[in-house]
């Protein structure tokens, strides 16, 4: 991704997140198509990130990539301050 991109730019997570909320990415777009070719994420901020933040990326994503709802994108599962 571009020098310098923040994840709130380039998932474009929303600056009021809810637990629904969804990244506005469509399924067809330019960056759909790059975050389907990408192999791997690097969130450098993510500990200071809600989780609601996580949740509404890992939705989009599992929109973007027609992910089956029971596949994890993260790996193991981590306790994200419930």
């Amino acid at each position: 991704m571009d020098s310098g991109t923040t994840t709130h730019s380039r998932f474009k997570i929303p600056i009021n997140l809810t637990a629904d909320s969804l990244c506005r990415v469509e399924a067809l777009s330019d960056v759909a198509t790059l975050l389907r070719a990408t192999s791997a994420i690097i969130w450098d901020e993510a500990p200071m990130a809600h989780k609601h933040c996580y949740e509404a990326v890992d939705r989009t994503m599992r929109d973007v990539m027609r992910i089956d709802r029971t596949a994890t994108l993260w790996g193991q599962g981590r306790d994200l301050g419930r």
